[in-house]
């Protein structure tokens, strides 16, 4: 029994050796291997701290150079005639005929009419017929006037006062009924008093037409007027004579904005209107008769010119209330410097005062930057005008600095 206890015991102490001899070797393998990995790690060195480098912003920028600019207040307005014409009979009758229009058709709404030609006659019988008594009346009453000084020089005795003064006063009133019948007769038939255009026919040929019935609304369209309401907090600086720029809010079948047409402010109202603005009338010139009564234009007004910088309304950035812009200086670093005097116009900001070291005006990436920061200039015209696949660069090269600037 003895016997068999010691040689378990013997047995289990050789099983407690084994384990700690394996447990010793593992050891003195993950030893050395840890050992070797840090020889091999200490073989690389760290470089050194001044090889390291912030990453740069990559902008776009706009070298600006002062220029006259326009300052301008728009209005939107409606297109107005110059003038309005609504023209009648001075004496009634039946009309007898209209007008007629280059193709020999009679005169209707939209045909050009120039001044002095006649648009409309009335029957003229009776007229010529009263013209005709007048003239027969204010020929004896001229004769026997005649007679009258022939017997006063000779025998002033001969007639009274009273006779002589009879004379002279029928002598008078004949002039008078003539002059009448001649300026009837003349009234009988209507011409246009202006080079103009038909808006209105409001009789047909037979017609009875009664004293000052209107026949025809002509309008003067060679210039017009675009008319516009201006607050009263603007209207000072509107005057007569100031240049002005029409832009019709139509646009052409394309969809492209139609040409400016160039005037010149017109009339300013010396009162507000019911709505409290004061109206002011931009006369533009109309050869070719685009400009139609009606239409919708927005009237840009010179009120200015100054020299100046005019960059993308977008280059500012805005931080703590304050509006800034970032230039690039000579070492390729960003700088900020705050707005002075500025004006938004028609996406432009209007700048008075650039310093000539910041005209270098960052246009693109300045939401990102900070004051000194390196930055990276990037032309995308150049670099997409210059590549093979213009899209797929152009692509390419914003994806990679908005990579940049996101960093």
């Amino acid at each position: 029994m003895v016997g068999e206890a010691n040689m378990r015991v013997g047995v289990r102490g050789g099983t407690l050796v084994g384990l700690l001899l394996v447990t010793i070797s593992a050891v003195i393998v993950m030893i050395t291997i840890g050992t070797g990995r840090l020889k091999l790690l200490g073989d690389v060195q760290p470089p050194p701290s001044d090889t390291l480098v912030a990453s740069k912003a990559v902008v776009s920028i706009l070298d600006v150079t002062a220029e006259r600019v326009e300052l301008v207040e728009s209005y939107h307005g409606i297109i107005q005639p110059l003038e309005q014409h609504t023209l009648a009979f001075e004496v009634p009758g039946l009309l007898k005929r209209l007008g007629t229009n280059d193709e020999g058709q009679p005169l209707d709404v939209g045909d050009r009419v120039r001044a002095g030609q006649e648009l409309a006659a009335l029957d003229q019988k009776r007229l010529q017929s009263q013209l005709k008594e007048a003239r027969a009346r204010l020929e004896l009453a001229q004769y026997d006037l005649q007679q009258y000084d022939q017997i006063r020089a000779t025998n002033p005795r001969a007639l009274s006062e009273q006779q002589y003064h009879q004379a002279v006063t029928t002598s008078v009133e004949a002039e008078a009924l003539h002059h009448i019948a001649v300026r009837n007769l003349e009234d009988a038939t209507l011409v246009s008093p202006v080079d103009a255009v038909i808006s209105a026919r409001h009789v047909n040929v037979g017609a009875s037409i009664n004293m000052h019935q209107p026949v025809f609304e002509l309008l003067e369209v060679d210039d017009v007027l675009l008319v516009a309401g201006i607050p009263e907090s603007r209207v000072r600086e509107i005057e007569v004579g100031q240049p002005a720029h029409a832009h019709l809010l139509a646009k052409d079948p394309f969809g492209r904005p139609r040409p400016p047409v160039q005037g010149i402010v017109h009339q300013v109202a010396e009162a507000a209107d019911e709505r409290g603005l004061f109206e002011v009338e931009v006369r533009l010139p109309n050869p070719a008769g685009d400009l139609r009564p009606g239409m919708v234009a927005r009237a840009d007004i010179v009120i200015d010119t100054v020299e100046a910088f005019r960059l993308p309304v977008e280059a500012a950035v805005v931080r703590d209330g304050d509006s800034l812009l970032y230039y690039v200086d000579e070492q390729a670093k960003a700088r900020r410097f705050e707005l002075g005097p500025t004006r938004e116009q028609e996406g432009d900001l209007i700048v008075l005062d650039l310093p000539p070291e910041q005209r270098r005006v960052v246009i693109d990436g300045q939401h990102r930057l900070v004051d000194g920061r390196d930055v990276e200039i990037y032309d995308a015209a150049t670099a997409v005008a210059d590549s093979p696949g213009a899209n797929a660069a152009a692509t390419t090269a914003t994806t990679a600095r908005d990579t940049v600037i996101a960093e």
